[in-house]
C-alpha cells in the first residue's frame, strides 16, 4: 500500500510507501515505486465498453509534455479523444498485438511505437510510446511517452563535455598497461550508425536491421570469451555514447566483478576492470529484475521524479507494477550509489545464459547534464544483450566441445587412450587435483597424498550417503553442502569434484583441492554500512569505492570446463566398463570357488598318491618274487598314469587362470608323432583291429614348439579311437599341408572304422567344445569334459568324449591349431589336428624339394597333400589370430597394475585384509589390463592404524575402515533432509545450465577466470633417494674340495608321509637329514646352526610360513650376518643352496624363484636318482652345469645358475602379502617388478645397510 494524499478533485497522489522503514536493500519493492523519471509520461489505460479507453492512472508531469493535467486526462470520455482518426487507429492496432498470446514483455520488452497526439492547442505532438500489460494489472493498458524532440531534456546535451578536470574517486593511479587494456577500443566502427542518426523517427528505426547486422557479425566472429567482451563493450559504446561501458560478471555467491570495460579517460579515470562489488550492491529483487526487464535507464540522478496520480483510491488498492517499464523511477538507495561514484547517467543491459542472470553490460556517463539513448537505439540495446547471451551460451558449447577435443587427442606412448587410466599421479595431474579417493563397492583407494585422514574420511561417509549419480563440482564444501556437518571443521579439503562411476552412485571417484589464499580487491569496504538519519530510516551505501584488499582463505581453484568434461567421459567410460565387470565378477565368484576347490583337492589326492609312488618304488628295490614285483610294477604304473590325469585336470584350470602352457622347444616332430601313436599298438593287436602310421614326404623333421603338449594330444586322440573300434582298424597319417616364412604347418590325421557318430551327438560335441573355447575368453564359467556330461553312443553306452577329448581341445586352442572331426554312425570317426610350427632359424631350408625356397608355399601341386575335407566336417576347435598376442600381452600388462593405490577396506572387506586382492584391486587390474599403464611412484600413502603389540613380526598393517571415524567427528545424519542445489538429480536441470546430448553434465556458461587466483600448487614426486653402500663380501674361504657324500640335508616338508618318505630314501643314501614341519621353523633351525646344513628341500605349499617366505628369511639372515660361517660344502655355493620342492612349480615363473632366493628346483613326486644327481652338483662343476635349466626340460629338475656369486643376489624385501600361501605358487606374481636397468645387488646392499641406521 501506498502513502497518498487526495486532491480537491478526489484523486489520490502517491506520497510514499506504507510499512516500516528500510534496514535491507532486499527489502525494498523497486517494482512499484509510484512514481516514474521526469523525462517522460506515464499513462495507465482501462478499456471499457464500447471499447473506450479510461485513463486510471497518470503521472503528475503530463502537463508539461502533452499539455494536459491528470485531472484532465481522467476526465475524457476516451484517451482516443485526443488522438485523430488515424492515431486512434494506431493505437488500436498495438493494443490488439500486445494482448496476443505470443507477445509476451518479458520476453520481447514493451511494445515500441510513434504517436502523435494533439494537444489542447490543437497542436500535434509526435512521442515515442512503449505500451505493454502486466499480469499483475491485467485490466491496464500502461503506456509510457517520451518525446521525439525533447529540448529541455535532450539525448545527448547539446554541448556536450566532459568534466574538468575528469572524476577521480578511486585514486588509483593505474599503469599505462591497464590503461590502455581499459581505454582501447578492439571493435570496428558501426559506419550504418553515424547515417542512421542523421535520421530521424521511423526512417532512423528501419536503420535498426542494418546496425544489427553489422553487430551481429562481429559478436559472432569472436573466438574465446575475452575477444568477445572486448568487442561487445566497444559496439555498446559506440551504439549509446556513454563514457564507460562495462561488463559485470557474477559469481556464484552473486559477488560481481569488472571483467571488461571500454572508458572514456577524458571523463573519468576511474578504472574498475578487476574490481570486486559484493552481492548487496545489486540485491536479489534487483537481480531478478534484471532478468525480465532487460534494459534499464537513469536519465539524471538529480532529475525530479513524477509522482503517479490514481483516478481514484480504488486505483491503489492494487499498486501499479511497473516491472517492464522503461521510465520506472529508481531507488533512492541506487541513485545515492551512483552520486557516491560520481556518475550522472546510468544503462544497464542484463546478460543471461541458460536462464539465468550471467552479468550486466553497464554503462556510465559523467558531468553536469543527463544523457540517454532512444526508444529504437534502446530496443536495440536489448537486442544486442540477447545477441551476447546467446554468444555466450555458444562460447560454453565451444569450450564443452574443445574440452572433448583435448580428451580425445591427449594420448601419450604410456597410455594410448589418455585419460583411461589407472595410475592415481596421472588421474592427479589430468585434473589438477591435490589428493582424492576411488571408492568401489566398501572399499577405497587413495589418489596422492592425503594429508588430514579424518576429514577424507568425513568426506567419504557423506558422499557414499548420498549417492550422487552426477558429476559435480564444488569451490566451498561448506556452501556446496550445507547440510554436511564435521564438528572440527574442514581445514584442508575445500573443494572437490566428484564422478559417479555406477548408476546407483555406489562407486566413485572423488578428487580434492586444497583452500587456497587470494587477494580479493573490492571497490570499497564491502562491510560498511551507514544508516540516514531522520524519519525515513533509509539504508544508505556506502560512501568510498576505493580499492580495499581482502584476504580470501578457503575456497579452491574454479574447476575448468575441460577437466568437468573429462570427468563426464571418464564417468561414462568407467560406468559402462564397472556395469559389465559386475556382471562379470557375480559370474566369477562360482568359478572362483570351483577352481580353489579343484587345485586344493588334486594338491591333497597328489600328496598320498606321491607316497603310494615313493613306497612302492622302495618296494620294488628289495627282493622280490617276480609275481609280486610285476603287480607291484602295474601299480607303479597305474599310480603314475593317475598323476598325468591330474595334471590334465590342471591344465584345463590353468588356462582358465591365463597361464602359458605352450613351450618353444626344437624337436623331432615325425619321431614324437610316430612314438605317441605307436604307444597304443599293443592295444590294437589284443583287439585284434590293425593298427597304421603313414608319414608322407615333405614334412620337416625338426620344429618349434611344444613337444609334450603334441604327445598328449595325440595320445588322447588316438586312445579315443583305438577305444571305440571294435572291426577294421587305426590309422595315424601326417601331412604337411602349408610351408610359409619358415613356418610350417602340419596336418596330423587319426582316422578309425569304429562306432562312430550321430549328426546329433557330433553336434552335441561340438556345442560342448564351444562352450569350453569361448568362457576360456571370458573367463566365466569352469566347463570340464563338459560339464561332466559323457556323450553317450548306441546301445553299449560306450562315451566319445571324456577328459582326454577335452584337454585335446584346450592344447589345440592354445597351440594356435584347428580340430576337425567328419563321423558316421556304426562307420567311424575321422580326426583332422592341424598345427603350426616355427622352423629352427638355422634350419629353414631342411626337406625343401627342387626349385623350391623357404619362402614359397609347400608342397608344390605334384607332390601328395593331406587329403581334402570330406562332406559333413566339422571344425571343432577354430584358430584364432589374436591368441598369441594375447597370450604374450597378459603377464605384461599385469606387471603393470596400478600398485600405487593402497586399499582403505571397510567394514565388509577389513577382515580380509590378508587374503587375495579386493573389488578396487581388482577392478583397477581390469581397467588397466588393455593398456600400458605407466607404473606410478611411490608417492600414495596407506591409511593405517598403529599395530598392536602383539602382532605378527612382519605382517601386514591393520587397515582402516571410513566408517570407524570417531563418534564426536561424524556428522548428523538427521540433517541430510535437505538438498543442496549441487546434489540434485541431474533430470532437474539447474537455472544457469544445460543439458548436452550424449552427457551426463550439464553445460555451465563460460566465464572469465577470477585473476586473483594463486597458480596452481604442483607437489614434488615421492620418490625415494637411492643410496648405495659398499658392503664387504665375507666369504669362507675354501680349503679343500669335500666329497658330495654324507651331506646335512635341512627338510621342510608339512606332510607327515612324504616326511619319512625323503628321510628314508636320504638316508639310504648316506645323508643326514634334520627335518622341519613349516618354513618359519626351518628358517629358525638355519639360524641357529647354519654352518650346520650343507643344503635345504623347501617344500611350497605349507602352514605358518612358506616356503617362498621362508628361503627369503634364511637368504635375509644371510645378508644381515655376513660373517656367519657357512658348512664347507655350502661355501662351494656361496650361500646354502636351497631347493624348491612341489609339484606345483611353474616354468613361466622360474625368475620369480631366482628371485626369491632358490638355486635349484624338484618336482614331485621326486625322482631320487635326479636328486642325488642334483646333490652332487652342489660340489662338482661339470654335473651342475649339465643340470642346468634348459627350455622342455622342467619336469626333470636342475639348478637354475651355475652359481651364486654373491648372497645379495636374492630380493628379500617384504611382498606385503600373506606367508601363508593358499593358492599354488606361480599364480600371481609375488614380487614387484624392478626397473632392468637398476643393479639388483646394490639396490639390495642399500636397503640393508639403511635397516642397519634405522636399527
Amino acid at each position: 500500500r501506498f502513502k497518498h494524499v487526495i486532491t480537491d478533485d478526489g484523486h489520490a497522489v502517491i506520497t510514499g510507501r506504507d510499512g516500516e522503514t528500510l534496514q535491507r536493500c532486499e527489502d525494498e519493492p523497486i517494482h512499484i515505486p509510484g512514481a516514474v523519471q521526469g523525462f517522460g509520461l506515464l499513462i495507465a489505460l482501462h478499456e471499457g465498453t464500447e471499447g473506450k479507453l479510461t485513463v486510471r492512472v497518470a503521472s503528475e508531469n503530463s502537463k508539461a509534455l502533452i499539455g494536459y493535467t491528470p485531472k484532465q486526462l481522467f476526465e475524457l470520455d476516451s484517451f482516443c479523444d485526443i488522438l485523430s482518426e488515424e492515431q486512434a487507429d494506431n493505437l488500436l492496432d498495438h493494443l490488439d498485438f500486445i494482448r496476443d498470446e505470443e507477445a509476451d514483455p518479458a520476453t520481447n520488452g514493451p511494445e515500441v511505437f510513434t504517436l502523435s497526439i494533439r494537444s489542447p492547442q490543437r497542436n500535434m505532438q509526435k512521442l515515442w510510446c512503449a505500451m505493454h500489460i502486466n499480469d499483475r494489472n491485467a485490466n491496464l493498458i500502461i503506456c509510457e511517452f517520451e518525446l521525439e524532440d525533447d529540448q529541455l531534456h535532450p539525448l545527448v546535451p547539446p554541448d556536450e563535455t566532459t568534466p574538468e578536470p575528469p572524476e577521480d574517486t578511486l585514486q588509483n593511479n593505474p599503469t599505462a598497461e591497464e590503461l590502455a587494456e581499459s581505454t582501447v577500443t578492439s571493435s570496428k566502427p558501426l559506419r550504418v550508425l553515424r547515417k542512421a542518426r542523421k535520421r530521424r523517427g521511423e526512417a532512423a528505426a528501419m536503420e535498426v536491421f542494418n546496425i544489427m547486422s553489422q553487430v551481429q557479425e562481429q559478436l559472432d566472429n569472436a573466438p574465446n570469451l575475452d575477444k568477445f567482451l572486448k568487442v561487445l563493450v566497444g559496439v555498446v559504446k559506440e551504439l549509446t555514447g556513454f563514457h564507460r561501458v562495462m561488463v559485470y560478471q557474477f559469481d556464484q555467491a552473486w559477488n560481481g566483478r569488472v571483467v571488461t570495460e571500454l572508458v572514456d579517460p577524458r571523463a573519468t579515470k576511474d578504472l574498475y576492470k578487476g574490481l570486486n562489488f559484493p552481492a548487496s550492491d545489486i540485491p536479489k529483487q534487483a537481480r531478478e529484475l534484471y532478468k525480465i526487464n532487460k534494459v534499464r535507464l537513469l536519465y539524471d540522478r538529480d532529475l525530479e521524479t513524477a509522482r503517479l496520480v490514481c483516478r481514484t483510491t480504488e486505483d491503489l488498492e492494487t499498486p501499479l507494477d511497473l516491472t517492464y517499464a522503461y521510465l520506472r523511477a529508481m531507488s533512492p538507495i541506487h541513485i545515492k550509489y551512483l552520486t557516491n561514484m560520481a556518475v550522472r547517467a546510468s544503462m544497464s543491459i542484463s546478460i543471461t545464459a541458460f536462464n539465468e542472470l550471467w552479468g550486466l553490460i553497464a554503462c556510465h556517463s559523467y558531468g553536469s547534464k543527463g544523457m540517454r539513448v532512444s526508444f529504437p537505439i534502446r530496443k536495440m540495446c536489448r537486442l544486442v544483450g540477447d545477441s551476447a547471451s546467446r554468444n555466450i551460451e555458444r562460447l560454453s558449447y565451444a569450450s564443452r566441445l574443445q574440452a572433448r577435443k583435448l580428451i580425445n587427442t591427449a594420448s601419450t606412448i604410456q597410455n594410448p587412450s589418455g585419460y583411461i587410466i589407472a595410475s592415481s599421479d596421472d588421474l592427479l595431474k589430468l585434473f589438477d587435483a591435490d589428493c582424492g579417493l576411488l571408492s568401489v563397492k566398501d572399499e577405497t583407494k587413495i589418489l596422492g597424498k592425503l594429508e588430514q585422514t579424518q576429514e577424507a574420511l568425513a568426506m567419504l561417509e557423506y558422499l557414499r550417503l548420498r549417492r550422487i549419480t552426477s558429476v559435480t563440482t564444488s569451490q566451498d564444501i561448506k556452501f556446496d553442502f550445507p547440510d554436511l556437518r564435521y564438528p572440527p571443521g574442514f581445514s584442508f579439503i575445500a573443494g572437490l569434484l566428484l564422478v559417479p562411476l555406477s548408476t546407483g552412485g555406489n562407486d566413485f571417484i572423488v578428487f580434492f583441492r586444497k583452500g587456497q589464499v587470494r587477494e580479493v580487491k573490492w571497490a570499497g569496504n564491502p562491510y560498511e554500512k551507514f544508516m540516514r538519519e531522520g524519519t525515513e530510516g533509509y539504508l544508505e551505501p556506502r560512501k568510498s569505492f576505493k580499492t580495499w584488499n581482502e584476504t580470501v582463505v578457503g575456497k579452491c581453484r574454479e574447476w575448468t570446463e575441460d577437466q568437468i568434461e573429462t570427468a563426464a567421459v571418464l564417468c561414462l567410460v568407467y560406468g559402462k566398463f564397472i556395469e559389465v565387470w559386475r556382471h562379470k565378477e557375480a559370474a566369477l565368484q562360482n568359478t572362483q570357488l570351483t577352481r580353489l576347490l579343484l587345485a586344493n583337492s588334486a594338491h591333497e589326492v597328489r600328496t598320498p598318491l606321491n607316497a603310494i609312488i615313493n613306497y612302492l618304488e622302495i618296494a620294488l628295490e628289495g627282493s622280490l618274487d617276480q609275481e609280486t614285483r610285476d603287480n607291484l610294477a602295474k601299480s607303479h604304473s597305474a599310480s603314475k598314469s593317475l598323476i598325468y590325469v591330474i595334471n590334465d585336470l590342471l591344465d584345463l584350470t590353468k588356462t582358465e587362470e591365463g597361464h602359458e602352457l605352450i613351450k618353444d622347444e626344437v624337436f623331432d616332430l615325425p619321431a614324437t608323432v610316430k612314438e605317441a601313436a605307436d604307444t597304443f599298438q599293443g592295444d590294437a593287436k589284443r583287439k585284434q583291429i590293425y593298427y597304421e602310421f603313414v608319414e608322407n614326404p615333405d614334412v620337416p623333421q625338426l620344429v618349434v614348439g611344444d613337444q609334450r603338449r603334441l604327445r598328449q594330444a595325440i595320445s588322447n586322440v588316438t586312445a579315443n579311437a583305438i577305444q571305440h573300434t571294435e572291426h577294421g582298424g587305426v590309422k595315424v597319417e601326417l601331412w604337411l599341408a602349408k610351408w610359409l616364412d619358415g613356418r610350417a604347418e602340419v596336418d596330423i590325421v587319426i582316422q578309425d572304422t569304429g562306432v562312430g557318430m550321430s549328426a546329433t551327438k557330433l553336434d552335441a560335441l561340438f556345442r560342448d567344445l564351444e562352450q569350453v573355447q569361448t568362457e576360456s575368453d571370458v573367463d566365466s564359467e569352469e566347463v570340464l569334459a563338459p560339464d561332466n556330461r559323457l556323450i553317450s553312443q548306441g546301445k553299449e553306452g560306450k562315451r566319445t568324449l571324456g577328459l582326454g577329448l577335452a584337454v585335446v581341445a584346450r592344447i589345440i586352442r592354445n597351440m594356435n591349431g584347428q580340430l576337425r572331426l567328419k563321423s558316421e554312425e556304426g562307420k567311424g570317426s575321422r580326426f583332422v589336428i592341424q598345427l603350426g610350427f616355427d622352423l629352427p632359424v638355422n634350419d629353414l631350408s631342411q626337406g625343401l624339394l627342387p626349385g623350391a625356397t623357404a619362402a614359397g608355399i609347400m608342397p608344390p601341386r605334384d607332390h601328395p597333400t593331406t587329403p581334402p575335407a570330406a562332406e559333413g566336417e566339422v571344425m571343432l576347435v577354430h584358430k584364432s589370430a589374436q591368441k598369441n598376442s594375447q597370450l604374450g600381452s597378459r603377464e605384461l600388462n599385469r606387471k603393470n597394475s596400478a600398485d600405487s593405490l593402497t586399499s582403505i577396506k571397510s567394514s565388509k572387506s577389513w577382515s580380509s585384509s590378508k587374503s587375495a586382492k579386493g573389488d578396487v584391486d581388482r577392478l583397477i587390474d581390469a581397467l588397466s589390463e588393455p593398456h600400458m599403464v605407466s607404473k606410478a611412484p611411490s608417492g600414495d600413502q596407506r591409511l593405517t592404524r598403529p599395530a598392536s603389540s602383539n602382532s605378527r613380526a612382519g605382517s601386514s598393517s591393520t587397515t582402516v575402515r571410513p566408517s570407524g571415524i570417531p563418534r564426536a567427528h561424524s556428522f548428523n545424519a538427521s540433517t541430510l533432509s535437505m538438498t543442496p542445489k549441487s546434489l540434485r538429480s541431474p533430470t532437474q536441470i539447474m537455472p544457469g545450465q544445460a543439458m548436452v546430448i550424449d552427457s551426463k553434465t550439464p553445460v555451465k556458461p563460460v566465464r572469465m577466470p577470477d585473476e586473483a587466483s594463486s597458480p596452481t600448487t604442483q607437489f614434488p614426486s615421492q620418490v625415494a633417494p637411492k643410496v648405495l653402500f659398499d658392503i664387504p663380501d665375507d666369504r669362507v674361504k675354501r680349503i679343500e674340495p669335500p666329497s658330495a657324500d654324507h651331506l646335512q640335508v635341512l627338510v621342510a616338508e608339512d606332510d607327515p608321509i612324504n616326511s619319512k618318505i625323503i628321510k628314508k630314501r636320504l638316508e639310504k643314501s648316506a645323508h643326514d637329514v634334520y627335518l622341519t614341519v613349516n618354513g618359519e621353523e626351518c628358517a629358525s633351525a638355519y639360524g641357529e646352526k647354519p654352518a650346520s646344513f650343507d643344503v635345504v628341500l623347501m617344500d611350497m605349499q605349507m602352514p605358518i610360513v612358506d616356503g617362498l617366505t621362508s628361503t627369503k628369511m634364511i637368504r635375509s639372515f644371510e645378508k644381515t650376518h655376513s660373517s656367519t660361517v657357512l658348512s664347507q660344502r655350502a661355501a662351494f655355493n656361496g650361500r646354502v643352496p636351497v631347493f624348491a620342492v612341489s609339484a606345483s612349480l611353474v616354468e613361466r615363473d622360474r625368475q620369480t624363484y631366482i628371485d626369491a632366493g632358490f638355486d635349484g628346483w624338484v618336482l614331485k613326486p621326486v625322482d631320487f636318482k635326479r636328486l642325488n644327481v642334483l646333490l652332487a652338483g652342489i660340489l662338482e662343476k661339470e654335473t651342475r652345469e649339465d643340470a642346468l635349466y634348459q627350455p622342455g626340460q622342467w619336469e626333470r629338475g636342475g639348478w637354475f645358475t651355475k652359481r651364486q656369486p654373491n648372497v645379495f643376489a636374492a630380493m628379500t624385501a617384504p611382498s606385503g602379502k600373506s606367508p601363508v600361501a593358499d593358492p599354488p605358487i606361480g599364480s600371481e606374481r609375488l614380487l614387484e617388478d624392478d626397473d632392468p636397468f637398476d643393479d639388483p645387488i646394490s639396490k639390495e646392499q642399500a636397503r640393508l645397510a639403511s635397516l642397519e641406521i634405522d636399527a
